[in-house]
């Protein structure tokens, strides 16, 4: 039987890391990588140099591939993802996420997405995933408490499709909602 090697989780950021790392010391300045849709390390930008707010990457909504609730800009920085909206099951009639909560072996469940920035993507990775399972509360207290760390939440909306999103220690002009057509 062949052997299968999934890199999800942090493998992927790790991944990144070492890609960036290899560019970096080759005098590369200015790149952008992606590990899968979930995984994303940008340096420097895409822009003119007078523009310092890097690479624009578009937020859709979890359970709404098609619609963009906004965009954010990396500049230096990695971003990792963890929610339940491309890896789910029904148990009797019921929709779980991929990701277990240790504490309960349940399917942890309240939130849509976290999406969290770091320098390094496998922390950001790791952290997307345990913020995620921790929920809202301890996620933007971590955040506070971490300077090197901001994060997006995608949280339930108070009618079906609707959603609320949460922001903790982004720069002004990082996180940029999409507007209404």
């Amino acid at each position: 039987r062949p052997l299968e090697v999934n890199p999800g989780g942090i493998g992927k950021g790790f991944a990144l890391d070492c890609a960036a790392a290899i560019l970096k010391n080759g005098g590369v300045t200015d790149f952008a990588f992606h590990g899968g849709k979930s995984s994303i390390l940008c340096n420097g930008s895409q822009a003119p140099e007078q523009d310092k707010k890097g690479w624009r990457i578009a937020v859709r909504h979890p359970e709404q591939s098609e619609r963009i609730l906004g965009s954010l800009n990396l500049y230096d920085q990695a971003l990792g993802t963890s929610g339940p909206a491309n890896r789910f099951f029904y148990f009797r009639g019921k929709r779980f996420g991929h990701i277990i909560d240790p504490r309960t072996g349940w399917p942890a469940e309240g939130i849509l997405s976290v999406t969290v920035l770091h320098h390094s993507a496998g922390w950001a990775d790791a952290l997307a995933t345990g913020l995620y399972v921790s929920g809202i509360d301890i996620a933007i207290e971590y955040c506070k408490q971490n300077q090197d760390t901001a994060m997006l939440a995608i949280l339930p909306g108070k009618r079906e499709g609707e959603c609320e999103i949460v922001t903790c220690d982004m720069r002004p002009d990082q996180w940029v909602p999409a507007t209404l057509d």
